[in-house]
């Protein structure tokens, strides 16, 4: 019975059905237009939003206007009584059967989007971000569940629905305008998730009311619905009348067209007022033209008016890629593109195939070089494009640019700052040897950026037992086409060093014995270095995490916060606060879930050494005030 009624209603409802399949066809076919195998999620995300919010609306209470209303009028639903079928029943089979049917095209989207970005995906973006798919997703149903039982509901007035959606509308916005809280009633405005810092805000508020809306309306059109019979449609022979249907038609497209024009006046006019406020503030300046220099190994693109920073790379450029080429026995390969336009925040440069991201400036840009120009040698060596068993062997991949970079400044691979930073971890135990195979546990834990200073040690370690070309024999390992790809972690280290005829446990103790030696040497230091512990405290809108130390600050170091959205935030997501009477405040919308994610840590002698990561809900800050 239930595959016959369902099949009833995809016949009525086939025109709603066969405009989203047509849709998401010309979705697919405007792909063989287009560069498709470059659409990532990052430069598609835009198309999950709320652009199609009003459309999906419209289409969803049209729907709902007709589903219960014509077995009524058409005289059907005497049909249904008759059959070993419940009412209740036929409505949810109407209402599943509807929503699977709208929501045809906004999902089918949503899965072609997902899989172009599996198909384009990078080692900056190769993510699938779930979360992120399905909390754009989520307002889609949403939206859709809103103007079917709205359209359900209002049905029930004939050709008076549209009327009256239109004149609650206006009403809607007229009580907005005077009462902001109205507009989390409006689902186009109330579902539209933003984008704060980071991370996504969903608006929980308008979340709440529509939900409430939805039950609403469902109930009560499944009352009516439920007490339907040929009494009930009196209202349809008095609409039917000549007079009065003109009547109804006019003041319908009245009523739309005074909807129309109150939302765009009010869209017109908060653009207008942004641009003013826009204008008076800032000045407008016309794009700088772009520089292009190349050198015999180096290709620089930068913006011509910022051409002066740049000399010193062009002068020093070649120079840096046989140094690096020379550190790793390798003759270099093709010239590299070099973009000077910026890299990722919380980063100095970023490579990724076979390019280069910097500022031209910075206290270091040689030093910055050389690290991305090993990355790069890195990456061909392991197999060019298909590196991503490097990309897992993050402790390893940094630690050797590292290392080349200090060889090449301090002409030693591990610094003193390196040595030290490194000594204050074995002593306090933060990370062992094998944690550094573990790039999620560490950066969750610990601090993702320790793969520089004890990632160099761990290539010192291999270097120092297998001599200088292990670096290169380990990377020409992972390209090797035999090499196992669904390896992770510490076993994927294991077979790497074996393969190359390494022992992973021989450099592992070498390390840790490394490690020892350093930590003696510094024991004085690192006894006087204090360790802080935070706690949470609330004043308005910001949260901070209140500082105490177990010792006294050591001259010129200085006590730092550093907040990150979720445990699981990439880098350039973190943001580090100096604290203000022992105090680091940051703005409560930067957080998410409910939960304040912070490291405190101690800035000392040009390094910085963090405690572990604490996440803690955000009801348990106390309560500050001003005074």
């Amino acid at each position: 019975m239930n595959a016959a009624l369902i099949r009833k209603e995809l016949r009525g409802q086939w025109p709603f059905l066969f405009l989203g399949v047509t849709l998401l066809a010309l979705d697919v076919l405007e792909l063989f237009t287009e560069q498709w195998d470059l659409k990532r999620l990052s430069s598609t995300f835009y198309e999950l939003n709320s652009s199609s919010f009003i459309f999906q609306f419209f289409i969803s209470f049209a729907v709902g206007s007709g589903l219960l209303i014509r077995e009524i009028d058409d005289g059907t639903l005497a049909f249904l009584d008759g059959l070993p079928l419940t009412r209740a029943r036929a409505f949810t089979t109407k209402i599943v059967t509807a929503t699977a049917v709208l929501l045809c095209y906004p999902l089918g989207h949503s899965v072609l989007i997902s899989v172009l970005h599996l198909r384009a995906r990078e080692s900056l973006d190769y993510d699938l971000h779930l979360w992120l798919i399905a909390a754009t997703i989520a307002p889609i149903v949403l939206i859709t569940a809103v103007g079917l039982t709205c359209g359900l509901l209002l049905g029930f007035l004939r050709s008076l629905a549209w009327m009256v959606l239109a004149l609650l509308a206006i009403a809607l916005k007229l009580l907005s305008s005077a009462w902001p809280r109205f507009s989390a009633l409006n689902p186009v405005d109330a579902l539209t998730v933003n984008l704060v810092g980071a991370h996504l805000k969903l608006p929980v508020q308008g979340i709440t009311a529509q939900c409430c809306i939805v039950l609403l309306s469902g109930l009560s059109a499944f009352w009516f619905f439920r007490d339907a019979g040929a009494d009930r449609r009196r209202l349809q022979l008095v609409l039917s009348r000549p007079l009065i249907s003109a009547t109804v038609t006019i003041a319908t497209i009245a009523a739309l067209f005074g909807a129309i024009f109150l939302y765009e006046k009010s869209h017109s006019e908060e653009g207008a007022r942004q641009a003013t406020a826009s204008s008076s503030s800032t000045a407008q300046f016309k794009p700088s033209a772009p520089g292009h220099s190349q050198t015999s190994h180096y290709t620089f693109s930068y913006q011509a008016r910022r051409a002066e920073p740049v000399q010193l790379l062009l002068l020093h450029a070649d120079e840096v890629f046989s140094n690096v080429a020379g550190q790793l026995n390798i003759d270099g390969g093709s010239a590299i593109d070099v973009d000077l336009s910026g890299s990722e925040a919380n980063t100095e440069g970023t490579a990724f195939f076979d390019r280069i991201r910097m500022f031209p400036g910075g206290e270091a840009p040689l030093s910055v070089l050389a690290h991305e120009t090993t990355h790069v040698f890195a990456s061909r060596l392991a197999g060019g494009r298909n590196d991503r068993e490097l990309t897992k062997m993050q402790a390893f991949n940094e630690g050797l640019a590292h290392w080349v970079e200090q060889s090449l400044e301090a002409k030693t691979g591990v610094s003193d700052l390196d040595r030290l930073q490194a000594a204050i971890v074995s002593h306090r135990h933060m990370a062992s040897a094998r944690q550094l195979t573990d790039m999620d546990a560490l950066a969750r834990d610990v601090d993702r950026n320790l793969v520089y200073p004890l990632g160099a040690v761990v290539v010192d370690a291999l270097i120092r037992r297998y001599g200088a070309d292990a670096p290169k024999t380990l990377l020409l390992t992972l390209g090797r086409a035999d090499f196992p790809r669904d390896l992770e972690g510490y076993s994927l280290w294991q077979a790497a060093f074996q393969l190359s005829g390494f022992d992973l446990t021989l450099v592992f103790d070498d390390y840790a014995r490394l490690l020892k030696e350093w930590e003696l040497k510094s024991n004085a230091l690192i006894a006087d270095l204090p360790r802080p512990r935070g706690s949470l405290v609330r004043r308005d809108d910001f949260v901070g995490v209140a500082l105490r130390l177990d010792a006294a600050l050591p001259a010129g170091s200085r006590a730092v916060v550093r907040f990150r959205p979720r445990s699981d935030s990439p880098l350039r997501d973190y943001v580090t606060r100096s604290t203000k009477d022992d105090v680091a405040w940051q703005s409560i919308n930067s957080i998410a879930n409910e939960k304040v994610c912070f490291q405190p840590g101690i800035s000392t002698k040009g390094i910085v050494i963090y405690e572990i990561w604490s996440c803690l809900p955000l009801d348990s800050a106390a309560k500050e005030t001003d005074d």
